[in-house]
């Protein structure tokens, strides 16, 4: 009995942050650059995103609704192609049901030269990730809990 009390025990306090990640009022944002290798760059924090295609969980409980539909407010972005190509977004406004996925495709300027650098940058990205999936499906698979502990989590 003494046995079974500790496992659920310790069962709780691996669940509990579960729970409580799950609970929280995210949204997440995915920024795409066409074509794909930007380096996404929030313009008010000069904080680097990452590079396209690349996502972004946002907080929804530390932002506050900017307008009578509900609608959240995030800082604007920038995208910068290895070409130098830029394109910024000032503002980005999340509105609708706020628990689905957004998406932001920053289009490179047609006008700036250099786009066969940024599209060889793009055929290279997919091709490493591709290469990348293809190693991570070689891996083994990871090992299991055995039956007995399994069932005590879910209990």
């Amino acid at each position: 009995m003494l046995t079974l009390i500790r496992y659920n025990y310790r069962s709780i306090i691996l669940v509990l942050p579960l729970a409580l990640t799950a609970c929280q009022n995210r949204v997440d944002v995915t920024f795409l650059s066409e074509p794909e290798g930007a380096a996404i760059t929030e313009i008010t924090t000069g904080i680097e995103i990452g590079i396209a295609p690349i996502s972004r969980s946002y907080n929804l409980d530390v932002l506050s609704p900017v307008d009578h539909e509900g609608c959240y407010s995030l800082s604007g972005v920038e995208g910068q192609w290895i070409s130098g190509a830029t394109s910024r977004v000032q503002e980005l406004k999340l509105c609708g049901d706020v628990t689905e996925d957004y998406y932001l495709t920053l289009e490179r300027p047609a006008e700036h030269p250099d786009l066969d650098k940024d599209q060889q940058q793009a055929i290279s990205l997919r091709a490493s990730r591709e290469q990348l999936r293809r190693g991570n499906s070689r891996q083994p698979a990871r090992a299991r809990l055995p039956s007995s502990q399994s069932r005590m989590r879910t209990q």
